[in-house]
């Protein structure tokens, strides 16, 4: 079945993409060879195009953006993230089973948020040395007792601040120009001035379906918190601004500085790179899933689609966090994410 699907379905398919992309490259021409010879050139103008997509859409397509992003993008960048993320752990597997067990367990019990800033303090005892173990202990005890006391406030700050984590990763991937660090957080730092400034409450939001079935009201409860009215919508936007960019920063950012080479791979080949780091048979149902969850959007309709794959998904972002955690605590003085 596997080879089935490969030979005749996935390959063939991926071929087609790389024909058409190799004849627009070349009808581009010079336009086109910068950014196929330069990283940091190539991840700016991504950087930029994304921002300013997900900018729009969240502010002129708030609850369309809200209902159909993770239905699109979401398995893919939960994949993509774990393909980043897990390698980078293989000589620290034995403890990251039992943390991520441990820290999965306080998901199912409520206390996701409360129990994360231990489980991380553990990481950092267990796997970091030098003068980084020691300011990171301390951040982190700060944190604890701060999710003790305040848990409500905890999960609105780690809701906000979970979209975030891809951006993080991509700025300790590797080394590069400050300018280009520089120009990839202010696009973003932009876009959130913006927004929070009020530059877009004249806008109406605009959602695909009524409120008793696809609610933007209990949407803007859960990120908004006790917030003021007009910050409760600028809130909301924000939201629906960085989880676009969550998702595009694992699935382009991201990738594109944690690989070796400078020149990007063409479709074909990012699914071999992809079976290389995966496995085959997990790449295939990468591939499988990802088509699945839009699929099962027409058939049980996107809010129920919607709402399977929010239930499923909802441990990934603390885990997604103590992943990042545990792997900069287990570096050893090399790039944690760094060309693989």
């Amino acid at each position: 079945m596997l080879a089935f699907l490969e030979t005749r379905v996935i390959f063939p398919t991926l071929d087609r993409f790389d024909s058409a992309r190799g004849a627009l490259l070349r009808a581009l021409g010079p336009v086109a060879r910068p950014f196929v010879r330069s990283r940091n050139l190539r991840v700016v103008v991504v950087a930029l195009v994304s921002v300013v997509l997900a900018l729009a859409a969240s502010v002129l397509a708030t609850g369309y953006l809200l209902l159909l992003g993770p239905l699109v993008f979401g398995a893919a960048h939960l994949f993509a993230e774990a393909r980043v993320l897990l390698p980078a752990h293989r000589r620290t597997s034995r403890f990251l089973v039992a943390a991520v067990a441990v820290q999965i367990g306080f998901v199912f019990a409520g206390h996701a948020v409360v129990a994360l800033p231990w489980i991380t303090l553990a990481a950092v005892v267990v796997l970091a040395r030098g003068k980084w173990r020691l300011v990171a202990a301390l951040a982190l005890v700060v944190t604890g007792v701060g999710t003790a006391i305040g848990p409500t406030t905890s999960r609105l700050v780690f809701l906000h601040a979970h979209n975030l984590v891809p951006l993080f990763v991509w700025l300790v991937a590797r080394k590069r120009s400050w300018a280009v660090s520089f120009a990839v957080v202010g696009f973003v730092a932009v876009a959130l001035a913006l927004v929070l400034s009020g530059a877009f409450d004249g806008l109406a939001i605009r959602t695909p379906l009524a409120d008793r079935v696809f609610s933007l009201v209990r949407l803007t409860d859960a990120v908004a918190g006790g917030a003021a009215c007009s910050s409760r919508k600028r809130l909301l936007v924000v939201f629906a601004f960085t989880q676009s960019f969550h998702y595009a920063a694992w699935l382009r950012l991201v990738p594109e500085d944690a690989r070796a080479r400078e020149t990007p791979r063409g479709f074909r080949a990012s699914v071999e790179a992809l079976q290389h780091d995966m496995g085959r048979r997990p790449t295939v149902l990468a591939l499988v899933v990802i088509v699945a969850i839009p699929l099962a959007a027409l058939v049980l309709g996107a809010v129920r689609a919607r709402s399977f794959y929010v239930t499923a998904s909802e441990l990934h972002a603390s885990v997604e966090a103590l992943l990042v955690v545990v792997a900069l605590a287990a570096q050893r003085g090399e790039r944690a994410f760094a060309n693989r």
